[in-house]
């Protein structure tokens, strides 16, 4: 194989790996962005539940 050739497969080789890498972290980066809506959701949850709480116990304050 002469030098010519071999640049040319490191760099296909190199290309094959840097699209692998950007789909793996496409992958990850669904992933995280999921995670951090199911977060938002219980935090969310958490702070319309104890809202109604108050507001419940203001309610019944004469």
């Amino acid at each position: 194989m002469n030098d010519t050739s071999l640049v040319h497969e490191l760099v296909r080789a190199r290309l094959v790996e840097i699209a692998t890498m950007r789909e793996t972290l496409e992958r990850i980066n669904a992933g995280l962005k999921r995670i951090v809506q199911l977060e938002f959701q219980i935090l969310a949850d958490k702070h319309e539940e104890r809202s109604y709480e108050l507001l419940d116990t203001v309610a019944k304050k004469p």
